[in-house]
């Protein structure tokens, strides 16, 4: 999971809400595309069916994102 955390976020983060890392979202897509997710609506669903696990292990504290 360290690999994630050394993309560089360049997101304005001044600008705008950010409630989710960068980090949490691209695990998230590896992991869903890793369990044949192939939508954003298939890896949103495997993310909530999974959030329990990711929170256990300090990832997507503030729920899945949209």
């Amino acid at each position: 999971m360290e690999f994630a955390a050394s993309v560089p976020d360049f997101r304005r983060t001044g600008k705008g809400n950010f409630r989710h890392k960068l980090s949490d979202i691209l695990v998230l897509i590896i992991l869903g595309r890793a369990s044949n997710c192939s939508d954003r609506p298939g890896i949103i669903a495997f993310g909530k069916h999974n959030l329990r696990k990711f929170r256990s292990r300090g990832m997507l504290k503030n729920g899945v994102p949209s």
